[in-house]
């Protein structure tokens, strides 16, 4: 999992597994590739207890 923070400096946790698509300028990325104070949008399904499964993250180019 990874923790983001939303435009309100709110912080979420992301739930990252093995179906989760990450891409970056249209080519699909690794985990590992992503940085701190990247801009990403993530896609998925909030849970109970606040955190998201994520389907889909996409890093916005800096």
């Amino acid at each position: 999992s990874i923790v983001i923070r939303s435009a309100d400096n709110s912080e979420k946790i992301v739930n990252i597994d093995s179906d989760t698509v990450l891409s970056q300028a249209a080519q699909n990325i690794k985990l590992q590739d992503l940085k701190t104070d990247q801009q990403v949008i993530v896609i998925g399904s909030p849970n109970q207890d606040g955190t998201i499964d994520a389907k889909i993250i996409r890093v916005f180019p800096e």
